[in-house]
């Protein structure tokens, strides 16, 4: 590595956030039938906008697929995709990003590639771009509620989870049981997610801590007319929890979009981060390098936002085989060369960066 950096510490210490009374607060979540309309469309609403470009459009979606094993235990689950659109609006390169059961990815995968979308362009001129979409797997007639075994087992992890001295591998039995228990509906879903929060928290990294909170964002938003499960005091926490630990890990440019996000739907929320936002861009926009730790998933690779056009990567333990860029404008996709230094076209736009390799491959991003 040609580069040597000090990390970047930002402190929230002048601000009244604590991450552990967020992650407190996470306890004693209630799930809510409707949220705010200005809450309910979701996502990371940016407030910079690319100018003159316009995105993929929708124009045919197939239904998914239901796994027969899920159906028969009446299983329900959520699956966020992330894919490109080529110019004549086909989809190609789907990637699973989130979900709440791997039996789901799959079907999820398959629908997706059958969709038809009208091209993203700019003036007028199609070109290849990146979208996403969560897809819902729900059995008709199944109601907000959960089986008498769910329940039964919940109330008992939730009494070991606020033990003085809590039974790890106790737990960890617990929720695995939970997830695997018979009707299980998205609803009880929601609730084990809280539940997989908490544990994180009290016993597992941050970066284990950030991804938990992105998976129960899944419940933010909109099922369908009437099922709603997050409230807004619930999105507000686990949105300060998730900005607060983009932060710590040096997740800047995340923590910019996440920002936004926070500044434009709940202001209020967002008042306590804007001395330590304003260290991020500092950082974000200065000629310092910016590490970050990569870690990838069982399933070969990990989803990373590029804060920055140039980029190295150092290979610290297993194997990493290619890099595919999701941009707004283009898509790339490259062998990877631990000796090389990589540079995003600024033609292709706003890009998240695909890592690809061995499962639980670790290397450090450095980006300037």
């Amino acid at each position: 590595m040609n580069y040597i950096t000090k990390s970047l510490i930002v402190g929230l210490i002048a601000s009244s956030v604590s991450h552990n009374s967020l992650a407190e607060d996470l306890d004693n979540l209630k799930l809510a039938p409707n949220l705010p309309s200005g809450l309910a469309s979701g996502g990371l609403m940016q407030l910079e906008t690319e100018q003159g470009y316009h995105p993929p459009k929708p124009i045919l979606r197939s239904p998914s697929y239901y796994p027969i094993r899920q159906r028969k235990k009446i299983q329900e689950g959520m699956v966020v995709v992330r894919f490109m659109v080529d110019e004549e609006g086909k989809v190609f390169e789907p990637i699973v990003v989130e979900s709440t059961h791997s039996a789901f990815e799959g079907p999820a995968l398959e629908a997706v590639l059958k969709y038809q979308y009208e091209a993203a362009h700019v003036d007028g001129k199609p070109l290849k771009s990146a979208t996403s979409i969560r897809i819902v797997f729900s059995i008709e007639g199944s109601e907000d509620a959960a089986g008498r075994k769910f329940i039964s087992i919940y109330k008992k992890a939730d009494k070991g989870m606020n033990a003085k001295k809590p039974d790890q591998q106790e737990l960890r039995r617990d929720l695995d049981r939970l997830a695997n228990a018979k009707y299980l509906t998205n609803y009880g879903l929601a609730y084990l997610s809280m539940l997989e929060y908490r544990y994180a928290n009290k016993f597992l990294s941050k970066q284990e801590q950030l991804k938990s909170l992105r998976k129960l964002l899944l419940f933010q938003n909109r099922i369908d007319k009437d099922r709603q499960f997050l409230d807004e005091a619930a999105i507000r926490t686990i949105r300060m929890s998730i900005l607060q630990l983009l932060i710590e890990l040096g997740y800047y440019g995340e923590a910019r979009s996440n920002f936004y996000w926070l500044n434009k739907e709940i202001p209020s929320a967002a008042e306590p981060f804007i001395a330590a936002m304003s260290q991020v861009q500092e950082a974000l926009s200065g000629g310092q390098a910016i590490m970050r730790s990569v870690e990838l998933s069982d399933r070969g690779y990990e989803y990373l936002d590029l804060t920055k056009r140039t980029f190295e990567i150092d290979v610290i333990e297993g194997a990493i085989d290619k890099l595919n860029f999701y941009c707004t404008r283009s898509f790339g996709t490259m062998a990877f060369s631990p000796d090389n230094s990589y540079q995003v076209p600024e033609s292709w736009g706003a890009c998240d960066l695909l890592v690809v390799g061995r499962p639980k491959t670790k290397a450090k991003l450095y980006q300037f």
